[in-house]
């Protein structure tokens, strides 16, 4: 677990993205967008994401936030432009949401289409 000081990245994922869940939090409502990023495949059961969607990397959104309190497990994160940064998770199975949610906030935020391709089929199997 790493804890969270001023200026620090997190990592969401799912339903968790989305703008009204982030500015409802507390924790995160000063936060600002830094990229959309993938963490490896291996995390994706401690986010929630169905068996389905496992083996598949985790795309998702990196924030900055400013806290002291906020704790989460660190992961890394390879942003867009090919950078890496480290950051906490802190979607979980209860937060990630269902997924047709997960789906609507990866549209959103325009992660890439074969992220958006493999959600979209597992909506409609």
């Amino acid at each position: 677990m790493i804890a969270k000081s001023s200026d620090s990245p997190v990592f969401l994922c799912g339903a968790d993205m989305n703008p009204q869940a982030i500015q409802s939090r507390p924790e995160l409502c000063d936060s600002r967008f830094l990229m959309t990023g993938a963490i490896p495949a291996s995390w994706a059961e401690k986010t929630g994401l169905p068996s389905s969607l496992h083996g598949v990397d985790v795309w998702g959104i990196v924030l900055r936030v400013s806290l002291d309190a906020a704790c989460g497990e660190s992961v890394t994160v390879r942003l867009r432009d090919g950078g890496e940064e480290t950051a906490a998770l802190l979607t979980s199975p209860a937060t990630i949401g269902n997924l047709v949610d997960v789906l609507a906030e990866a549209r959103y935020w325009e992660l890439p289409v074969s992220h958006r391709d493999r959600l979209e089929a597992s909506v409609n199997h």
